[in-house]
């Protein structure tokens, strides 16, 4: 049985989450606009589009992991929990990184297709800096949906408000100093503070949490498989909103500048939308279904 009043404080959270990472990033990009100019913020979403290409990986491993987390709790069993983890994070990781090698070889023929040639090194130089960054998240992507499992959404929501809030400051301190290298150093240093947060916050709540030797599970894996393809579609689809074929031809025919500013509107809007729809998606799929994504 869930408790009524976990599930209305995870919703709060939730939409708490939802409003403060929307203004955040209203600040954000307003900052990144008059420093910076729309030119070089066009560079950075197709980076930011090149780099969104290894979320084919994903899998939808996420929700599969919010599933089998609680199912595993409710059954007591804790060695398949430290097997789900175990699992998910082998995979994703291994994944993630083959891709993300890949991207890094590929990226330099793309970009010099579809970037200025005044804005081509600049590119390239956030290139690694924006593949890391994603790694990183994926695998504390795994960690923070375990928590989900747990129905501890709000501490969830209270990490990613605080790691927003963060990746803010830090901007304000390093884009002065580096220019767009700086928004590069912010959100690679916001995606190691999730992933120990995410770390340390989820070893207090699951202290049977051992997280070395990593052991794969084949078992596990097939069901977190067989849920994740379901979400896999609609990743694919989000993907194909953020392709870097679509954004490249805004650059292609001369809107560097405009590209900039959808950036910021598109990023703003879907990554509230996003981060509501996931980090409530477990109590919602007791409420209403037991499983509906």
């Amino acid at each position: 049985m869930m408790n009524r009043k976990r599930i209305t404080l995870n919703i709060v959270f939730s939409v708490i989450q939802t409003a403060i990472i929307g203004i955040t990033y209203f600040f954000l990009y307003r900052y990144m606009l008059q420093y910076l100019g729309e030119k070089e913020m066009g560079v950075w979403a197709i980076v930011l589009s090149v780099s969104s290409v290894a979320n084919i990986a994903n899998m939808g491993i996420g929700t599969s992991v919010v599933r089998l987390t609680a199912k595993f709790t409710v059954a007591n069993d804790k060695v398949s929990i430290n097997k789900l983890i175990h699992t998910a994070l082998v995979f994703l990781g291994m994944t993630f990184l083959g891709i993300a090698i890949v991207l890094y070889l590929v990226s330099p023929y793309w970009l010099g297709v579809v970037i200025q040639q005044d804005f081509y090194q600049t590119a390239i130089m956030l290139i690694p800096y924006s593949l890391a960054g994603l790694w990183i998240n994926a695998i504390s992507g795994v960690l923070l949906s375990c928590l989900d499992g747990f129905q501890k959404n709000f501490i969830r929501s209270i990490l990613y408000v605080v790691s927003c809030l963060l990746l803010l400051l830090l901007s304000f301190y390093f884009v002065p100093k580096y220019g767009i290298l700086g928004i590069a150093f912010a959100q690679l240093a916001q995606a190691f503070f999730l992933f120990l947060s995410a770390l340390i916050t989820l070893k207090l709540v699951f202290r049977e949490m051992k997280i070395f030797p990593l052991r794969w599970d084949k078992v596990i894996f097939k069901n977190i498989f067989s849920i994740g393809m379901k979400e896999q579609v609609i990743s694919l689809c989000q993907l194909c909103f953020e392709c870097p074929l679509s954004k490249s031809f805004f650059v292609e025919f001369g809107f560097n500048s405009f590209m900039g500013c959808i950036a910021c509107g598109d990023t703003d809007t879907s990554q509230s939308f996003v981060d509501w729809k996931f980090s409530d998606r477990f109590s919602c799929q007791r409420l209403v279904f037991d499983y509906c994504l």
